[in-house]
C-alpha cells in the first residue's frame, strides 16, 4: 500500500496517538487495563491532485503534473481497472490518513507484523477509483527514548519507528527502554480520476 501511495503521490504521512498501561502499583500492568493516554500527533489526513498530462494506454505510462510545476512518471499496474477510461486532462486526487496506536505494557511478544488489506475498485467502464483501507499489527519493544525531545523509538519486525509525543503528553517517565508494546497503524488511501 505504501508503495501505491509513494508512486502516485509521493507522500508519506505517518501520524501517533500513544496509549499506556500501568498496575497501582507502578509496574506494567496487563493489557487489560485501563489505558492512560499520552497523545503524541493526532490523526492527519493528506490530499492532493494531479494532472494527468500525458498517457500510453500500450505500455500503461502516465505523466502526471502537480501544481507546483514538477511532473512524475509512472506505470500503472494491471490492478488499475478501467484504465483506458483515463485522458489527458483528468485529474488524479488522492486522499490519506494515518493514525498510529501505541500500547505499552502487558507480556513481551516476540517481534511480529499483520497486516489485513480490504480494497474496493470502481465498477468496470467507469474513471478509475479505489479505496484501501490497512491495518498493521506489530508487536515490538522501545528501543529508546529521548526525554527531553519527546521522542519514542520503536523496534519493530522489519523497521524502526520514532514518534514524537506532543508536548502536554503525561507518564512518558514511566515508559522506558525494553517495554514491550503493541503497536498498530490504521491507513486509508482514496483515489480516483475525475474529468
Amino acid at each position: 500500500m505504501r508503495r501505491l501511495l509513494l508512486l502516485v503521490l509521493g507522500v508519506f504521512v505517518l501520524a501517533g496517538v500513544i496509549t499506556v498501561c500501568f498496575a497501582a502499583d507502578n509496574t506494567t500492568a496487563v493489557a487489560t487495563c485501563q489505558p492512560e493516554r499520552i497523545s503524541g500527533t493526532v490523526i492527519e489526513t493528506i490530499s492532493g491532485s494531479a494532472v494527468v498530462q500525458d498517457i500510453d494506454y500500450t505500455t500503461r505510462v502516465v505523466t502526471l503534473g502537480y501544481n507546483n510545476g514538477n511532473t512524475e512518471t509512472i506505470t500503472a499496474g494491471p490492478e488499475i481497472r478501467n484504465f483506458d477510461q483515463i485522458k489527458k486532462g483528468d485529474k488524479v486526487n488522492v486522499n490519506y490518513s494515518a493514525e498510529v496506536t501505541l500500547l505499552v505494557g502487558g507480556p513481551a511478544q516476540p517481534l511480529s507484523r499483520k497486516e489485513v488489506v480490504e480494497v474496493g475498485r470502481a465498477p468496470l467502464g467507469e474513471k478509475p477509483a479505489a479505496e484501501i483501507e490497512a491495518v498493521t499489527d506489530i508487536s515490538a519493544v522501545i528501543e529508546d527514548i529521548d526525554y527531553v525531545n519527546r521522542v519514542v523509538t520503536v523496534k519493530g519486525p522489519q523497521r524502526t519507528l520514532k514518534i514524537k509525543l506532543d508536548p502536554q503528553a503525561k507518564n512518558l517517565e514511566k515508559i522506558k527502554k525494553g517495554d514491550a508494546v503493541s503497536l498498530q497503524i490504521a491507513e486509508e488511501l482514496a483515489i480516483n480520476v475525475t474529468p
